[in-house]
């Protein structure tokens, strides 16, 4: 139930009860994705141009004509319009949050975590200090029990959503808090809920939902809510796990209708055969999809970008992307070329050059400028670049984040990615990089840390993932070099 729950879940991020995403007559075109920049949006790699003049929906709420305002980097919205290459107009745009609560049982934050775990509602969530974003006043390392959060994201194969956004709403006061969920009616009376009725937002929730007089069940069929009818439910929180409703409404997993050209980004689920798996939700067959990069391997977990065209309700894919962040580079910026759209890094006598496409998330730290482009970066300066990415067909590196902070707050350098080649006992290349050992080397696999180096080196294959650390006082000598799963 809980992984069924959260396949029809993973299809609502982006969109909102009562069937609003359906697209133009059949020749729609609808970008489901996290918004990756601004000076118009920027989804899935399209510039939608003007989204003030579209209608607007966030959390059900009409924001046309100051759509833009409400909207923040990491948010999971579906625009519907018209696009022409690599822009678009938008005739809709609607973000609908994941979950909206009080954190609870958030996991202890140690040196180098770079993952928290916690629930919201019982909703398992986990984030991530460099991918997920963050406003309204808490941040990765200050988040707390009874801060109430609202999130976006995308649930992965065991129902734990990966959030992408979390604003903070506040602290808990019961009977005052404002929350919201998706899922599953269950335990409701044989005739359905009404007024004054009870029931249970089951699977990995089990929320129990109280209506409250005077609630809004214009939407729902009857004025009822039916076991088995997946909802959105938005009211008071009285307990941790009990909720006052005062709306109640159908939740639309559909992406699009029959026809719409659709690009849609997620985390692989339900994965069956390449013609058969699921993208935040919705229902793909890759089979004779165009993979990027050709060595791309599909399987649960994966981030990608899938572009096609519905057919019934299944989306017949004409490429699948890779989205991930396989790839993690922490260094000091060398060289910018903006026309070419690429930042070189420097590893103490060595570079590597990484491709900025217009799917990459750009964002800056330093607080110089709200909507940073590649001209921003401070090479002078020497800016400390954090990256996350993939390995793209050519074997070059494509960024899909990439945030800039200044030198004084520069950090070890650290590389994650394949091994080209090693020498037992000396040396290993990532992404043609080399990093030597020395007696203080430490060596780690995912399970456990202070292996031998003998037992690191045996482990290694062509195209196995390590991270690579080498201080602050970069010299070449690995500090540390750890297994990645």
């Amino acid at each position: 139930m809980l992984i069924i729950l959260a396949g029809l879940l993973s299809g609502c991020g982006g969109g909102s009860g009562g069937g609003t995403t359906a697209g133009i007559g059949g020749t729609g075109q609808i970008a489901s994705g996290t918004i990756t920049g601004f000076g118009s949006i920027f989804v899935n790699g399209i510039e939608f141009l003007d989204i003030d003049t579209a209608t607007c929906t966030i959390d059900d709420s009409d924001n046309t004509g100051n759509c833009q305002a409400n909207l923040q980097l990491g948010m999971v919205v579906e625009v519907t319009g018209t696009v022409n290459g690599t822009t678009g107009n938008a005739t809709q745009v609607i973000f609908d949050s994941d979950v909206e609560g009080a954190v609870a049982g958030v996991s202890m934050l140690n040196p180098g975590d770079i993952k928290r775990t916690f629930t919201v509602l019982n909703t398992a969530v986990q984030i991530d200090s460099a991918s997920t974003k963050f406003s309204g006043g808490i941040a990765f390392d200050t988040l707390a029990n009874d801060d109430v959060v609202e999130i976006s994201g995308f649930f992965d194969n065991t129902g734990v959503l990966q959030a992408t956004y979390v604003e903070g709403k506040g602290s808990l006061t019961l009977g005052v808090t404002q929350a919201e969920i998706k899922g599953i009616v269950s335990a409701a009376p044989a005739a359905g809920a009404g007024i004054g009725d009870s029931f249970v937002i089951s699977g990995a929730s089990n929320i129990t939902v109280t209506i409250a007089a005077g609630a809004d069940l214009g939407d729902m069929p009857g004025g009822i809510v039916s076991n088995g009818t997946l909802v959105e439910v938005r009211g008071t929180l009285t307990s941790p796990t009990t909720l006052s409703a005062n709306r109640i409404e159908p939740e639309d997993t559909a992406i699009g209708s029959d026809g719409d050209d659709i690009s849609i980004e997620g985390l692989i689920t339900d994965f069956v055969s390449q013609s058969n798996f699921r993208v935040d939700g919705q229902l793909v067959d890759a089979t004779t999809a165009t993979l990027n990069p050709t060595t791309l391997q599909l399987g649960n977990g994966a981030k990608v970008e899938v572009e096609g065209t519905i057919s019934g309700t299944t989306l017949i894919a004409d490429d699948v992307e890779a989205r991930g962040n396989d790839i993690k580079v922490e260094a000091t910026v060398d060289a910018v070329d903006a026309g070419a759209s690429t930042v070189t890094v420097r590893f103490f006598n060595n570079t590597l050059v990484i491709q900025v496409d217009s799917q990459t998330q750009l964002e800056d730290r330093t607080g110089a400028v709200s909507n940073m482009t590649l001209s921003d970066i401070n090479v002078a300066g020497g800016d400390f670049l954090e990256i996350g990415g993939f390995v793209g067909t050519g074997g070059n590196v494509i960024a899909s984040e990439l945030r800039r902070d200044s030198s004084a707050n520069a950090g070890d350098d650290i590389l994650q990615g394949p091994v080209d080649s090693w020498n037992p006992g000396s040396d290993v290349t990532v992404l043609g990089i080399t990093f030597f050992q020395d007696i203080n080397t430490e060596f780690e696999d995912e399970k456990e840390a202070g292996i031998s180096s003998a037992a690191f080196y045996n482990a290694l294959s062509t195209g196995r993932n390590i991270k690579v650390r080498d201080d602050i006082a970069a010299d070449g000598v690995a500090d540390e070099m750890d297994l990645e799963n």
